[in-house]
């Protein structure tokens, strides 16, 4: 039964979506989403919008809280736009991310186990922030507007950069607080600042074992060749070189500043400042090589698949699971074998899994 926006339900929740971590309960098998509720909450919602398949409440009120909801931590988490997922405990977290993984894993018809790899901090995890500035107001914008909210700390944030927060005085509307890998606090502009000296990913505790995991799957084969694509400023690429001495490692990137700082550190690694649908056009993949692909939300352009082709493995890493699923698709008819998907938590108390897809040729010639 379709319910009408305004109308007031009673739900149950069953389980979290992917898309922004929002409880799914069902008004007589009809599909409602409710923010900031938890899987076995039975909850008083009211209708906002009612589409044809489903429809988006508002939480009224929790008439019985699930085994797993929690008190939120952090004292601005009602209106910050930045955590979702702060009122579950991060143990069912983990489950109900290792559960749009394995629908994905059914999305694309096969039968594969997977799992999810916690993250070594589940608060104070992140290397970097941006905070927004307006009418000398410094801090996170409210859910959905461009209200800000004063902060006088981010409990996700490492606490050395918690520590300069009260001292910021940004001179731009945006300014990134971050750590750099000397284990100094910078304060910059994003837009014009260049990223030299800061870490790779936000979660450098969960980038290392994905980094770990990554040359686990890769040194299982010899290749003639191994590229790193979208390799930003190397961040899979030195790992590569140090256990392929002998095989010659191609790294591209779009990124003038990235490639520039990837030479620096390493003159030897043929670091290529190129789109990556372009340089495979006219450097198609050798035979039997692997391919590392490490691209943005939007995933790769069509094209580079084709271009590919030829490799013996590609190792996948996708901070968007829909359009992992986009891609993969077109991996599974280019005649490779999705071998495994493990997620990694870099962002707790966030709707967001990281995910390492491992692809071998399933007929090589």
């Amino acid at each position: 039964m379709k319910p009408n926006v305004g109308d007031i339900l009673e739900l149950n929740i069953d389980r979290l979506t992917y898309n922004g971590g929002r409880g799914l309960g069902r008004h007589f098998n009809f599909v409602v989403f409710v923010p900031d509720t938890a899987p076995g909450d039975k909850v008083s919602v009211k209708i906002i919008e009612s589409k044809k398949s489903y429809a988006i409440a508002k939480l009224i009120k929790i008439l019985e809280s699930g085994p797993n909801r929690i008190e939120p931590t952090c004292e601005y988490y009602e209106h910050c736009g930045g955590c979702q997922l702060q009122h579950i405990t991060y143990g069912e977290q983990l489950k109900q991310k290792k559960s749009f993984i394995e629908k994905s894993i059914k999305n694309l018809k096969l039968n594969i186990d997977t799992n999810v790899i916690a993250s070594p901090s589940q608060f104070n995890y992140r290397n970097r922030i941006q905070l927004h500035k307006k009418n000398n107001i410094v801090g996170y914008y409210k859910k959905k507007s461009h209200e800000l909210i004063p902060i006088k700390k981010c409990i996700i944030a490492d606490q050395a950069i918690n520590n300069k927060l009260a001292s910021i005085k940004p001179t731009s509307e945006r300014v990134e607080v971050a750590l750099n890998q000397s284990g100094q606090v910078i304060i910059r502009n994003p837009k014009k600042s260049d990223s030299n000296n800061l870490f790779s990913q936000v979660n450098s505790g969960i980038n290392e074992l994905l980094v770990n995991y990554v040359l686990k799957e890769a040194i299982k084969d010899d290749y003639t060749q191994v590229y790193d694509a979208y390799c930003g400023q190397g961040n899979f690429t030195f790992p590569l070189y140090n256990k392929f001495e002998n095989t010659k490692i191609t790294g591209v990137e779009y990124s003038s500043k990235n490639i520039e700082s990837a030479r620096s550190k390493n003159p030897n690694i043929d670091f290529v400042e190129s789109s990556v649908e372009k340089y495979f056009k006219f450097n198609p993949a050798k035979k039997n090589s692997l391919v590392v692909l490490d691209p943005p939300r939007a995933g790769c352009d069509k094209s580079v698949f084709n271009n590919i082709s030829s490799s013996k493995k590609i190792i996948y890493i996708s901070c968007d699971l829909s359009t992992f699923e986009r891609d993969a698709k077109i991996l599974l008819k280019n005649n490779f074998n999705l071998e495994s998907l493990v997620g990694f938590d870099m962002f707790p108390q966030t709707s967001h899994i990281e995910v390492c897809g491992v692809f071998n040729k399933s007929n090589l010639k």
